[in-house]
């Protein structure tokens, strides 16, 4: 507990700090505060940050009785804080915070919050005035007496630095350490270095002797010996940390370990401190430092035919401390001058540890030390040349010259050094003058080397050579520019043609043959074989930077020039394989890929094909003249797309939402396909058995003139009537009889396919899918608003009906990212939803009505989850899901079952289900409130118990399963939107695509499909053109069961669509082994 109030911190603070303290706090500058207690559980600490005019905030910390609540002293890193008596004004707004935060004594004032502050700073006045202000406030700081509580002055504390270590010739470079010697009177040995710089942190006292002990309270230390404890201190956290688990760190206690990387540091502070001795043994010595110099010189000398560097004998030789800029020499300490260290440094250590404190070298490793160190130690007075060597060393400039031969398709070079009339060859010991001296230029040599080693060149003996294209490239359009401004280089005319005067890209063009129906890739240039081109564009793919042609030839493929080429092949996906003469065909399709902004010439035809796909409204497709509709504006979009589309010989997936009106845009461009070519072959329609006579009713409202045959009966009436399809327009059948029938169909060719409700053979292994595969036809168009439901390969089996090769295999096809995908299919697929075209349409209410189960229910739900339980975490660990996954769907269908009711399988049971009451109650709010509802469940027999309650209700309703003939489904629709019943009661699969209920307002989802898509269709059979009203969608869930985990599941599934038909990613994972974990919470 901390226990402050305002009036307190004026008392410890004086009036002027107190005001400037107290505006501080108001402006929000103390930007972070931390409380926490300490070891013996006496204090409490407050850690604060305040900001001043610098640009880095001053750390304050403040200590509390932990038993009282009562402030007991402060420190800040300000420069006003400087004898330990003040509280600065950063310490009076921590004291305000700490008020604020950590007591329930609230300050007078309204703190000022960043957004305040932010808002203030509109106003570039006040800003500037608050500016000035703290500065005044700083300045004022440095130049006057601070009014303080503490009257009495405090008695200097003495602090001496001791350094040992240094002067052993064996020490190791790490074994520098500092002790510390403190008092008033006199000076005490501190036994404990880390706790006395802890307890001058924290301001506690510290007992030394009987007759001396530490209190912060009543002794100040110098500024400088302050400013060195403040960099000691982390040093020391760091250490104890690190000790903790190391007994022999951990007992040393007696002196700080000073570290390499802190020696120059502390070197620096400690030359402004009064008392710092260096100790050898009992000795001890002042602490000198000398600047800017070295304690050694050297000696080059030659005996015979070698020469020898040492260092000079002048008694004792120097010592480096640590690994710093720092020696020591008979007491004395020197720093090294920061243009000396890199290279007096590693060469006095050097001989320091040979014998004799010399070292033996040849006469060209003179001359390389002669042209780069010798100039450095002789600039600063540091080097004593025997006069033999200074006559016989000879001072040229370097020319480094290289000469550049091709050898066919490979590069030799020869390199020298110049200097005078001597040429040095870097890779060769032998000397044109051996006897002359020469001070070489190493800096020059080594850069050139270094360029020569990127290069990746060998030397064989004799001669540099280099191959490859890639080392070639590099060399060519990197290295040899670099080379050329350090060298003089010369290259012989065959070297020039290697890479000079190439083209920068090669002139592709694009083109669409109509005739054959190809895409073409076009490579003119004559220079170039289909092979090589080939080899060209396979580097591209593989992203090479260079690639070589047969005529030697390197070319810079990172060129921006390139760029264009490059793009082309990544977005095709181009093999290059299969040129012939200098043209690549592609199918047609492969066009639509092309991102038309690159800069590739590009043919008028395929400008147009362009043009047509993706703005088919330029083509001026008209409506035929017998279309009995007004299409809306998204409508006729949709039409000139599917006309476009078919002209150029492509398919594709009409995917709008439900409801928008697929069949009408289906039957304009049958009609306006008819009216064109009235003796091509007929259309053919296939859509689930529900809806052929849909399509029968909807082309004889719409386009009458049409001659429809529908396809249906037994297997011998349908025999018939596929073999007199002789003047049809459009024929018209179902998928199960598609399949039964499709050998018949194999004599046919058909204008163009519409495939309704195409989902219905999204599994490729099916006999529909095969079926469907097995019809021929110019043009193939699916019709579906959810062209995924669980899986990717779904859209895979769809598009390889509607567009052979577009997805390639299905193996293949597993392997590609969803984002390619995406592009690629992304120009023959349309969707549109409601939101975006139908701004008129009421909206669509979705809620969901949770229901509880009876006693009865709930007992017999509990135990069938729990067996089920038990079996399917059973059969999960054994043989797993794919094994039993009938099995495990069943026992789920189960408990979906009895949340609807039990009477659906369990025999005998007279009890009630909370589901069906709670139905039984809406029914009756909907009829009273004038509602018409469309109930929709997936099991029959359930809808069998709902027509038992809208009996009992004595309503009269529509039913509808998969026993209804497709005739009488048609009919009850149109009753029923002509306002006859108010209730229709639906089989989710039977009814659940095709139908226009839009008489209805309310849809009842009585039970949970696994997939959304599914419920999505069943509720837009109502909302859809055509609705007036808005829509209520209703879904019954039965609380705490595995409903509300269909739910989720079914949230999971939202961005289906998002992933492949838009640009968003998604799980395209059907019920997966996790999913039903999830569900029965296993």
């Amino acid at each position: 507990m901390i226990d402050l109030t305002a009036p307190e911190v004026l008392e410890l603070s004086g009036w002027t700090m107190y005001q400037r303290g107290a505006q501080y706090y108001q402006d929000g500058a103390v930007t972070r505060i931390n409380r926490y207690g300490t070891s013996d559980n006496r204090h409490t600490h407050i850690f604060a940050e305040v900001k001043g005019t610098r640009s880095w905030p001053y750390e304050v910390q403040l200590s509390f009785s932990k038993q009282h609540g009562s402030f007991e002293n402060g420190q800040c890193t300000c420069p006003a804080y400087t004898d330990g008596t003040s509280v600065c004004k950063h310490m009076v707004a921590a004291l305000f915070e700490t008020i604020e935060q950590f007591t329930n004594n609230k300050t007078v004032w309204n703190k000022r919050t960043a957004e305040t502050k932010m808002e203030t700073k509109t106003e570039p006045t006040n800003h500037d005035i608050q500016q000035a202000s703290s500065f005044v406030d700083e300045l004022l700081d440095q130049v006057t007496v601070q009014e303080s509580l503490f009257s009495t002055p405090k008695e200097p504390l003495y602090i001496q630095f001791e350094l040992e270590g240094m002067f052993s010739r064996y020490s190791a470079p790490e074994d520098l350490e500092l002790s510390i010697k403190a008092g008033t009177s006199r000076l005490y040995v501190v036994k404990d270095p880390g706790a006395f710089i802890d307890a001058w942190y924290n301001r506690e006292p510290l007992y030394f002797t009987q007759h001396y002990t530490y209190d912060p309270e009543q002794q100040v230390m110098t500024e400088e010996d302050a400013e060195v404890f403040r960099h000691l201190h982390p040093l020391i956290k760091s250490q104890q940390f690190f000790a903790e688990n190391d007994y022999y760190r951990s007992s040393a206690k007696k002196s700080i370990h000073i570290p390499n990387h802190f020696v120059e540091q502390l070197f620096t502070l400690l030359e402004e401190c009064d008392a710092v001795v260096l100790k050898r043994y009992k000795d001890e010595f002042p602490f000198r430092v000398i600047p800017n110099t070295f304690p050694e010189e050297f000696v080059l000398s030659k005996e015979d035919d070698h020469y020898s560097l040492s260092i000079k004998d002048n008694g004792f030789t120097s010592k480096q401390i640590a690994q710093s800029p720092y020696f020591i020499k008979n007491e004395t300490i020197y720093k090294v001058d920061a243009a000396l260290q890199n290279t007096v440094i590693p060469l006095y250590n050097h001989l320091e540890n040979q014998r004799d404190n010399s070292q033996v070298f040849q006469q060209e490793h003179i001359e390389q030390l002669a042209g780069t160190v010798f100039p450095v130690l002789e600039a600063h007075n540091l080097l004593e040349v025997d006069n033999s060597i200074s006559t016989q060393l000879k001072r040229y400039d370097c020319n480094p010259k290289m000469q550049l031969e091709r050898h066919e398709n490979m590069l030799q070079a020869q390199l020298v050094f110049e200097y005078g009339d001597e040429k040095i060859n870097p890779f060769q010991r032998s000397r044109q003058h051996p006897e002359q001296m020469i001070s070489r230029n190493m800096n020059k040599e080594r850069q050139i080397m270094n360029l020569i080693e990127q290069a990746n060149f060998h030397w064989n003996g004799e001669v540099l050579s280099l191959s490859g294209s890639q080392d070639l490239g590099q060399f060519f359009y990197q290295i040899l520019p670099e080379l050329e401004k350090r060298a003089e280089v010369m290259k012989s005319e065959a070297v020039d043609e290697m890479y000079n005067e190439l083209p920068d890209d090669i002139p592709l063009s694009l083109d669409v043959d109509e005739s054959y129906g190809w895409f073409e890739v076009r490579f003119p240039t004559e220079d170039l074989s289909d092979d090589e081109i080939a080899s060209l564009f396979k580097a591209l793919r593989q992203k090479q930077s260079y690639h070589q042609f047969n005529n030697g030839k390197i070319i810079d493929l990172e060129e921006d020039t390139w760029e264009n080429t490059r793009s082309l092949f990544e977005q095709l996906d181009l093999d290059t394989d299969d040129i012939q003469d200098g043209v690549l065909h592609l199918p047609k399709y492969r066009a639509l890929q092309v991102d038309t902004s690159t800069g590739v010439q590009q043919s008028e035809a395929f400008k147009k094909l362009i043009e047509a796909v993706k703005h088919p409204e330029t083509l001026n497709e008209t409506l035929p003249d017998d279309l009995q509709a007004n299409l809306r504006d998204y409508q006729l979009r949709g039409f000139q797309w599917l006309r476009s589309l078919s002209r150029h010989g492509f398919g594709g997936v009409l995917a709008d939402e439900m409801g928008l009106g697929k069949t009408l845009q289906g039957l304009a461009y049958i009609l306006a396909g008819r009216k064109e070519r009235p003796d091509a072959h007929p259309f053919l329609v296939v859509s689930p058995a529900s809806l052929i006579y849909n399509w029968e009713q909807e082309a004889a409202k719409f386009a009458p003139t049409l001659n429809v045959h529908v396809v249906s009966g037994t297997k011998e009436e349908r025999r018939k009537q596929i073999e007199d399809l002789e003047g049809a327009d459009l024929v018209i059948t179902s998928y199960p009889m598609m399949r039964r029938d499709v050998e018949q169909y194999q004599s046919y060719f058909f204008q163009g396919l519409l495939l309704d409700e195409a989902q219905s053979f999204k599994n490729h292994a099916s006999l529909t899918y095969k079926a469907i595969r097995g019809i021929r036809a110019e043009t193939a168009f699916a019709l579906t608003g959810t062209p995924v439901e669980n899986r990717a390969e779904e859209l895979w089996s769809l598009f390889s009906v509607v567009m052979p090769g577009l997805l390639y295999d299905r193996k293949t096809f597993k392997g590609v990212p969803q984002q390619m995908v995406q592009k690629k299919i992304s120009p023959f697929v349309l969707r549109r939803t409601k939101q975006e075209v139908l701004k008129e349409l009421p909206e669509k209410i979705q809620t969901v009505r949770y229901t509880d189960l009876t006693k009865e229910q709930r007992q017999l739900y509990v135990g069938y989850l729990n067996e089920i339980q038990q079996q399917t975490k059973s059969q999960l660990e054994g043989e797993g899901l794919q094994k039993n996954r009938m099995q495990i769907l069943s026992n789920l269908t189960r408990l979906r079952q009895l949340c609807c009711h039990p009477g659906l399988f369990v025999e005998n049971y007279d009890g009630q289900s909370g589901k069906l009451e709670e139905l039984r109650t809406f029914i009756q709010e909907a009829y009273e409130n004038g509602q018409r509802l469309l109930i929709f469940s997936q099991f029959t027999s359930m809808l069998d118990l709902i027509a038992q309650v809208v009996e009992e209700e004595k309503l009269s309703y529509f039913y509808l399963d998969g026993s209804t003939p497709s005739q009488d489904r048609v009919d009850m629709a149109t009753r029923f939107n002509e306002g006859e019943n108010d209730l229709f009661l639906i089989s989710l699969k039977a009814g659940g695509t095709g139908l226009n209920l839009v008489g209805a307002d309310t849809v009842v989802l009585y039970d949970l499909w696994w997939n959304p898509a599914v419920e999505q269709q069943a509720a837009d059979r109502a909302h859809r053109i055509g609705q007036k009203k808005s829509v209520q969608v209703v879904k019954m869930i039965a609380k705490g069961t595995i409903e509300e985990k269909i739910q989720s599941l079914q949230e999971k599934k939202q961005n289906l669509f998002d992933t492949l038909i838009q640009s968003g990613e998604g799980n395209l994972s059907a019920l997966t082994e996790d999913d039903i974990r999830d569900i029965l919470s296993i």
